[in-house]
């Protein structure tokens, strides 16, 4: 599958660029989905000057794509996503880069002119043809923008990156992230849910998830919701960033988007 990230205010180039992408992907057999950006402001840079970020819900459509085939993404800019979808006035910390984003679990290429689009596509064959993610144990398959993490790990799958991961947060079975919320793999008996998510090509056991305890109050953030956690309560989170309360966690709430209110 092909996913087209296109700037809301395309220039003539980018405009030629994305239709040579949509044609080729299309001649190549691929399925083509198209996201257009919500150009924002950043707090630490200077007025007048906008930056593209994906909207919270193309992010996270975007995410749970990813996690059903191969899939390419191509931007023809740099493209941010916000780390806390509810904030819409963030500095350049608090938002992550599309590549970082999609990083471990598709292919990412920035085409700025046409060589590239072949290229790209060269690259991306060899990319699915190649071992990734070896399973539920691996690091890759968190969704390393719900584990809280300030450290750039798009090194991971490397001997000595994996070893720096599992040394600052522990090991497959049990992790801290750095917002002392603790990631335990759920047993495997206790796996739910009937969709079977794919990393890189590899296929993962149905409702494989990782049971998330905060240790102290703390927030969880995916690309499109917030949900406030008090000390102890838990929430399941999925490979794909999807989150699902349990009775055991019900201290835990959404509190972004808000639910509409019954009868309003």
């Amino acid at each position: 599958m092909a996913i087209l990230i296109a700037p809301a205010n395309p220039s003539v180039q980018v405009t030629r660029l994305a239709k040579q992408c949509n044609a080729d992907a299309k001649a190549a057999g691929f399925t083509v989905r198209t996201f257009k950006t919500d150009p924002e402001h950043l707090r630490d840079k200077p007025k007048g000057s906008k930056v593209d970020f994906l909207t919270p819900r193309d992010a996270f459509e975007l995410y749970q794509t990813l996690h059903q085939r191969a899939v390419m993404v191509f931007a023809y800019t740099r493209v941010l996503v916000r780390l806390n979808p509810s904030n819409r006035h963030i500095t350049r910390k608090q938002a992550r880069t599309l590549e970082r984003f999609v990083w471990h679990k598709g292919f990412y290429a920035l085409i700025n002119g046409v060589p590239q689009i072949a290229d790209s596509f060269a690259r991306f064959d060899q990319w699915r043809g190649e071992s990734r993610c070896k399973g539920e144990d691996d690091p890759r398959a968190l969704p390393l923008h719900v584990f809280d993490t300030s450290e750039d790990w798009t090194g991971l799958g490397t001997q000595t990156r994996d070893a720096d991961f599992k040394k600052r947060y522990g090991g497959p079975r049990e992790r801290n992230d750095d917002a002392e919320k603790k990631w335990r793999r759920a047993d495997r008996q206790a796996y739910h849910g009937k969709p079977i998510v794919t990393i890189a090509g590899c296929a993962l056991l149905p409702g494989m998830h990782w049971d998330v305890t905060a240790q102290r109050k703390t927030e969880l953030l995916t690309s499109r919701e917030v949900w406030s956690l008090p000390r102890q309560s838990y929430l399941n989170v999925y490979p794909n960033a999807r989150i699902r309360m349990t009775k055991r966690g019900n201290a835990a709430r959404k509190i972004w988007p808000k639910q509409p209110s019954n009868g309003c």
